[in-house]
């Protein structure tokens, strides 16, 4: 494993490496309380090689070149230093642990089709088995840290206060510059990335279910509920403390209030559970644990959001779960409560109508739509692709084929993944418009005219 930077700078993008957020680092031993050995520390240098750096000032930091010559002098050469970037000031960063075979190059699925969502320039890790994607953010989110002990995979997302090791290696498939990526996007990300290193409950007792007596979910299947909602991705900016938020102005109480209300109501009220999320979600703040009389700010934050929340996703109002309140009428009630013999309660919970509050019916998931490309090409359609020449409409529907062949996201849409059969036909304009409507090519829905093609999203293409 070589920590050097070996192509002196040629691969990086220019605006990278034109700032001046450049340290040297190495490798440092660590040990517990036993003196056993721990995973070796990542330790910054300012260029001398003997003072350390500090990532929250820049006085530390140096330009890449001063770096790379600092590097190659004679006193440091031998002693193991590398280059790291100070992530800040507009550079985000993504880093991905043990997603990559070091031997053939091949990546774990995820990890891929991250890349690709992103568009922005990625380089291997000085260890061979992860990768490093850099991006720029106008204002960036809370860090994320997320990983699985069994496969060693691992996702991070930082905007600052880290620094990231430079290889100069970058990925086969990387875009060669780097990109914006919306808040949005990247908060989605971190969503997904949720779910998909989410902790399962080990156990299930009565304290694990809701207050309403609903099925216990764990925190990994509350995110995916809330997320998959209409209004998901605003509740995932939320939950990131990304950009604006439902129901809550730019007040950092007032975005307390509505994410404790949010999780009242996907948790059914469990108040645990609720502590256990908000506490892992990006809005924290050491403001939370202050006391609050016998109790705390976030603890009344969360009993208030219970007491307010009377409807929680998947009950209803007498316990029903089935998605929605179920409610019975007040003679029913009355009846019952007057001891009201088990016939006629039935009968009449019989003919009990069943509502569903606009809360309820905006958090419901999307239904399902048959489509290969999701929103723009359906299952047993026909879609007709058209563009002057040279913009890039092979290599457009080239990348659409492999991602549909390995069941990647097209241009953030999701894919059913299956076989393609590619057929290259040339024809002039009537006779392709002939062809296409006697394949079956109608509405102009079904029609897409590309009128550019972003290199960015299909770079790897290029090959």
């Amino acid at each position: 494993m070589s920590c050097l930077y070996v192509a002196g700078g040629n691969t990086l993008p220019a605006r990278l490496r034109d700032s001046c957020r450049y340290v040297l680092w190495r490798y440092e031993p660590r040990f517990d309380r036993d003196d056993k050995p721990l995973k070796p520390a990542k330790v910054p240098y300012q260029i001398d090689g003997y003072t350390n750096a500090k990532i929250n000032d820049p006085t530390t930091w140096a330009t890449f070149d001063d770096a790379y010559r600092a590097l190659a002098s004679p006193k440091l050469a031998e002693r193991g230093f590398g280059i790291g970037l100070v992530l800040g000031d507009g550079f985000s960063g993504i880093d991905l642990d043990h997603v990559r075979n070091a031997e053939t190059g091949e990546l774990v699925p995820w990890a891929f089709d991250l890349i690709m969502r992103l568009g922005s320039y990625t380089e291997i890790s000085p260890s061979g088995t992860g990768l490093h994607i850099l991006f720029e953010e106008a204002a960036g989110g809370a860090a994320c840290k997320l990983g699985d002990k069994t496969t060693r995979e691992g996702f991070e997302y930082y905007a600052g206060d880290r620094f990231f090791t430079v290889t100069g290696v970058p990925y086969e498939l990387s875009a060669a510059d780097i990109y914006p990526v919306a808040p949005e996007v990247r908060a989605a990300i971190c969503a997904e990335m949720h779910v998909r290193f989410g902790k399962e409950e080990k156990a299930v007792s009565a304290q694990h279910r809701g207050h309403d007596g609903s099925p216990p979910r764990d925190d990994a299947d509350v995110l995916r509920i809330a997320f998959a909602a209409k209004n998901g991705e605003e509740m995932a900016q939320l939950y990131h403390g990304v950009g604006p938020t439902v129901g809550a102005g730019t007040d950092a109480s007032e975005a307390d209030w509505a994410l404790a209300k949010m999780l009242a109501f996907y948790t059914g009220r469990n108040r645990e559970q609720i502590e256990r999320l908000m506490r892992a979600s990006g809005r924290y703040r050491r403001k939370w644990d202050e006391p609050r009389g016998d109790s705390t700010l976030l603890a009344r934050t969360i009993e208030k959001a219970c007491n307010v929340t009377e409807e929680t996703y998947g009950m209803g109002w007498n316990g029903s779960a089935n998605g929605r309140a179920s409610h019975s009428n007040g003679a029913a009630d009355k009846s019952t409560d007057a001891g009201t013999n088990g016939a006629t309660h039935n009968a009449r919970s019989a003919r009990t109508a069943e509502f569903m509050s606009v809360g309820q019916l905006l958090s419901e998931p999307e239904d399902e739509q048959s489509y290969v490309v999701e929103g723009m090409l359906g299952c047993g359609s026909t879609a007709l692709v058209s563009a002057k020449p040279k913009v890039g409409k092979t290599t457009w529907l080239l990348f659409l084929a492999l991602c549909v062949v390995r069941g990647l996201q097209f241009f953030g849409r999701r894919v059913k993944r299956g076989a393609v059969l590619y057929v290259a036909l040339v024809r002039k304009h009537q006779r392709m418009a002939t062809r296409s409507e006697g394949d079956g090519v109608c509405g102009r829905r079904q029609i897409f005219h590309l009128r550019r093609a972003s290199a960015t999203g299909y770079n790897h293409l290029a090959s």
